[in-house]
């Protein structure tokens, strides 16, 4: 857990500012150097050492005709790397637990057949954290969505928990039901060009959590969460537990 610190301390800077700009670019680039993750990082920044050098091909292979990317680009870049493959797996872990605490039944469903139960419980686990509460899209043409015309360049904002508890789509969205099928969360999107290219890793990786969780310690306890402060990850900061 050590080792995670500093980088989920270099997540939390973008989650708690809930925006991205110039200043968080900065912010951001700060305390991935300050954590030990980026020795050697600038867009313009060749050559050889142990620096990462990210460049955007412009159709010519000769770096003269390549368009570097800005700090602020390599600051984005970086955070969505780090809340994809990191943020929202610990986030969706911690959701979980606190969720098997409070419905002790489902905890005891999910142990009498581990095996052949969770890989309903992993998609219930992902649709009752909702990782990622929100992100913002543009909208480019006209289109016509419950009613609401939405103009093509205005800004759409989706809410994904709201999705996940759409009582048109789920039976009870207010129970955390580990054996709820089917069930078309959206947790890595809706589909399309959006989805979540690594969506498999995050589940092998919560079945391998619990796996060894509900084997190692069956009667780990949660306590109350403190939150992340934000509107983009439903985070969780601390969360005492018992075993």
């Amino acid at each position: 857990m050590a080792a995670c610190a500093p980088q989920a301390r270099w997540v939390d800077v973008f989650c708690e500012r809930g925006a991205f700009g110039a200043d968080e670019a900065r912010a951001v680039l700060a305390a991935g150097k300050a954590a030990g993750l980026m020795p050697r990082v600038h867009a313009n920044q060749l050559g050889p050492g142990p620096g990462i050098q990210l460049a955007v091909e412009a159709g010519a292979a000769s770096a003269d005709h390549c368009t570097y990317l800005t700090d602020a680009d390599v600051a984005a870049f970086f955070v969505l790397l780090s809340v994809a493959a990191n943020d929202t797996t610990r986030q969706t872990t911690s959701h979980a637990m606190k969720a098997l605490t409070d419905f002790p039944d489902q905890r005891a469903w999910l142990r009498e057949d581990f095996d052949n139960r969770i890989g309903t419980a992993v998609e219930e686990f992902i649709r009752w954290a909702s990782p990622v509460m929100t992100f913002r899209r543009t909208a480019t043409t006209d289109f016509e969505l419950g009613g609401q015309t939405i103009l093509a360049g205005e800004k759409v904002v989706m809410f994904y928990p709201s999705a996940n508890w759409d009582t048109d789509v789920f039976d009870h969205p207010e129970r955390f039901d580990l054996s709820r099928n089917p069930n078309p969360h959206v947790g890595f999107g809706g589909g399309g060009v959006h989805f979540c290219l690594g969506a498999h890793v995050p589940r092998a990786q919560l079945r391998a959590i619990f796996a060894e969780l509900l084997r190692e310690l069956p009667d780990i306890q949660a306590g109350d969460p403190t939150y992340v402060p934000g509107n983009f990850i439903h985070g969780v900061r601390t969360m005492p537990c018992t075993f």
